[in-house]
């Protein structure tokens, strides 16, 4: 390798450590002052599958969500998904689940065909639930 390639090279590595450092930082910082805001979520804007999604929604509702076929979505399940093909999640109901607002994962469903949230203190739609294109 050349000289210049090397200088290049180090200077590179030296500069990567302090901007993960900066970033981890506001990360951080983010997350105290909004804990709805996920520190990997903002610093890393990881995608989740829509399974983790699940995960965190059962997370913060503190309940466990039973998988079911998508015709029993909304007919005789509460609290309960479905998942289509590559486990995509099609439906999702939420019932009675105390939510006060809509969990921000939950416009990363993409292919989200049936959604149940009654029963909840929900007041608000966020914009970006415009995002969820596929609701019947």
């Amino acid at each position: 390798m050349s000289k210049e390639t090397n200088i290049k090279k180090s200077y590179v590595t030296r500069m990567a450590i302090p901007i993960v450092l900066i970033l981890s930082i506001v990360g951080v910082w983010l997350s105290y002052t909004n804990p709805s805001i996920s520190i990997l979520q903002f610093v890393l804007a990881k995608q989740y599958t829509d399974l983790e999604i699940i995960e965190q929604i059962e997370k913060q509702i503190n309940k466990k969500l039973l998988q079911v076929s998508f015709d029993k979505i909304s007919n005789i399940f509460e609290n309960c998904y479905a998942v289509g093909e590559n486990n995509q999640v099609i439906g999702l109901e939420l019932d009675k689940v105390e939510l006060s607002t809509i969990p921000n994962n939950l416009i990363n469903l993409k292919n989200l065909q049936k959604l149940s949230l009654s029963g909840n203190e929900i007041t608000k739609l966020p914009h970006s639930f415009g995002k969820l294109q596929n609701l019947n």
